[in-house]
């Protein structure tokens, strides 16, 4: 009888369960991590279904809205309300400038709360740092594609320690990182790999979700950036994108490593 299973049994099948075995055992790594930054139980299984369920049915309104808006255009009418603002990120590969048009230019961004963390980010991308609610007042920074809305302060957090109510409902191609400062044993950098779809993400109207954590240059002894990248629908060269906005990361020298033990303001 084994003999006949390992025959019928299908040639990718031992190379699907390994990566299987593989992706679980990325994302019990990473759950580590988050508990590490600011510990709390696991959301309920049940609970995140109903999440992904009307993340799920969000997703489908809007792709109805921009089914109605692509033909309210070719009939030529104009429905500026449909649209969000700024629904045009920037694109890590855009067409060559004509001799008079301006270059576009990098700009860089200071979270002062995480211990004066900068980046380099496209131009119109913006950035934001939030506290949340956690016993010893925590920040969460935030660096995007679009403006962020100003967030309610402290913010609540869900099991992963992130913020549930994100500064923006991303649009088509939009990205959204999330930077939280990690203290302890140095981890080793995996690159930026994919991970389940966190809470923050989904309500952020998300599609995919990958994470990384990394050792700044002037980052002070034990202290690393825990990174999370929510993605909508994203376009060849997004991730790129914001895989290179996390390669400019570092810490000001002038900057104060900012502790875990600081208290609530």
């Amino acid at each position: 009888m084994a003999w006949n299973a390992a025959e019928t049994a299908g040639p990718g099948e031992p190379a699907a369960r390994a990566d299987l075995m593989e992706s679980a055992e990325e994302e019990r790594a990473l759950r580590a991590l988050l508990e590490r930054a600011v510990p709390r139980p696991a959301a309920p299984a049940e609970r995140m279904e109903r999440i992904r369920g009307r993340a799920l049915r969000r997703r489908r309104r809007r792709r109805t809205v921009w089914g109605a808006t692509a033909t309210a255009a070719a009939v030529g009418v104009l429905l500026p309300q449909v649209l969000p603002a700024a629904d045009t990120p920037p694109s890590a590969a855009s067409p060559a400038a004509d001799a008079g048009s301006p270059e576009r230019r990098d700009a860089e961004t200071r979270l002062t709360e995480l211990s004066d963390l900068t980046l380099k980010v496209p131009a119109g991308w913006s950035s934001r740092t939030v506290r949340t609610d956690s016993p010893k007042g925590e920040y969460v920074g935030y660096v995007a594609s679009l403006s962020l809305r100003p967030s309610p302060e402290p913010c609540p957090t869900g099991a992963d320690g992130t913020c549930t109510t994100p500064p923006r409902e991303l649009p088509r191609r939009g990205t959204l990182i999330t930077l939280r400062l990690l203290y302890g044993p140095k981890e080793p950098d995996p690159g930026l790999r994919n991970r389940e779809l966190g809470k923050a993400c989904v309500v952020a109207g998300g599609t995919e979700e990958l994470w990384a954590v990394r050792s700044p240059a002037g980052a002070a002894e034990g202290v690393q950036v825990l990174a999370t990248v929510c993605l909508a629908t994203p376009a060849h060269g997004d991730v790129a994108e914001a895989s290179t906005v996390l390669g400019s990361m570092r810490f000001d020298p002038a900057g104060e490593p900012r502790r875990p033990e600081r208290t609530d303001r």
